[in-house]
């Protein structure tokens, strides 16, 4: 056999159909039938290598195949196209990175829960922490309900809160140079008299723009080098105050106040404040210089009767002296027209004395009032006591 004519080896034939395979085109279904059998192939199935890919085995010619009408036979899967239903790879999967959830870096609810417990505490305790931050650094910080609107154009009058620093025990020297700032209002220029009767002078001037109203009694407490009590004086007709007026007031002093007192507190107090007092025979006697009022009690130490006693010295002012006698002779005719009072003037060498009789069992307050140390009727005696002996007077 020559050259030309040498079979071709497995390899060869291998490599010779698949280059036969990828150039031809499908043919009709007509033509595959005459088409000649691929199958008398010189390379018999049987000798091909196991690794090599199995070839596809002919169907029988007195048989063929219509249901591949476009497929021609081949010596091989690797050769045989596919046309009606087209071969899918299968695709490896990758993974592809769209995005990055980063990891929660805000609060846990454990530290969300702590927080809001501290929180809680905070409020709770706030009136605490306050006083101590006041305490501490000297301020007037103060806690608040809600939301204010200050209106300077309002007809209200603003009342003084419960808990202002005219209660914060502070204590102030008693000097004309000292000025006591109390919400809007000034205390300040307080000098002693130099004469008995003795007495204070000081000045309260409103800064607002509109009148202040003291919802309490107001009472400057004395104390001495050592801090000790030595009395008080109720300041009874400061009220109310009008807007940007400053005004001058005088209250009475003892002795002991006057020899000793040389600091002073500002203090808001209501009866229930007073303490407690004990009664001999019901009755109650308090005495300044040349005044003296007698108070009687029923058993619940309730107000039934008053008696005033005041005696007059003249001077060597006889026009001054003669001008008071008539003032006080008309006072104690009015008095005198009142039901259930008594008022009479006696002349003396020295002077004149006064005495006026109340009876609540008949009289009516509203007609005598013009004296504030005529108490209405059924005052408790602790109250008259408490707030006379601030004016001066020694009870008994």
């Amino acid at each position: 056999m020559d050259k030309d004519n040498k079979p071709l080896s497995e390899l060869e034939q291998i490599a010779a159909s698949s280059n036969e395979t990828s150039v031809e085109m499908p043919k009709k279904v007509d033509d595959t039938a005459n088409a000649p059998s691929q199958s008398s192939s010189p390379a018999p199935v049987q000798n091909q290598p196991t690794n090599a890919p199995a070839p596809a085995q002919s169907a029988p010619k007195s048989a063929p195949a219509p249901s591949t009408p476009n497929v021609a036979p081949t010596q091989s899967t690797q050769s045989q196209p596919t046309t009606s239903t087209p071969s899918v790879k299968p695709v490896q999967s990758v993974a592809t990175t769209i995005g990055t959830i980063k990891p929660d870096k805000q609060k846990s609810p454990l530290s969300m829960v702590f927080l809001f417990g501290l929180l809680v505490i905070f409020v709770l305790f706030m009136p605490q922490i306050l006083t101590f931050v006041n305490e501490q650094f000297n301020l007037k910080l103060e806690t608040h309900t809600g939301a204010e609107f200050n209106d300077n154009t309002s007809t209200k009058t603003p009342t003084q809160e419960e808990d202002k620093s005219v209660n914060d025990n502070k204590m102030y020297d008693l000097l004309s140079t000292t000025s006591i700032d109390i919400d809007k209002i000034s205390f300040g220029g307080f000098n002693k008299g130099l004469v008995a009767p003795y007495q204070l002078s000081f000045y309260v001037k409103n800064n607002g723009s509109v009148p202040y109203k003291f919802e309490k009694k107001v009472y400057f407490d004395y104390y001495d080098d050592s801090n000790t009590l030595v009395g008080s004086s109720y300041l009874e007709s400061i009220k109310e105050i009008s807007g940007g007026v400053q005004t001058t007031f005088l209250v009475d002093i003892n002795d002991n106040i006057y020899l000793k007192a040389t600091k002073l507190k500002i203090v808001e107090r209501t009866e229930d404040d007073y303490p407690t007092i004990n009664l001999k025979a019901n009755s109650l006697t308090c005495t300044r210089s040349n005044r003296v009022y007698d108070y009687t009690f029923d058993n619940n130490q309730k107000l039934l009767t008053i008696k005033d006693s005041y005696t007059y010295t003249k001077t060597e002012d006889d026009l001054k002296y003669n001008t008071d006698l008539v003032s006080y002779k008309a006072s104690m005719s009015n008095l005198d027209a009142i039901d259930g009072v008594t008022a009479v003037l006696t002349e003396t060498d020295t002077g004149f004395i006064t005495t006026v009789l109340i009876d609540y069992s008949v009289a009516d307050y509203q007609k005598i009032s013009s004296n504030n140390n005529y108490y209405i009727k059924d005052t408790l005696a602790k109250t008259i006591k408490y707030e006379i002996s601030a004016k001066g007077y020694i009870c008994e």
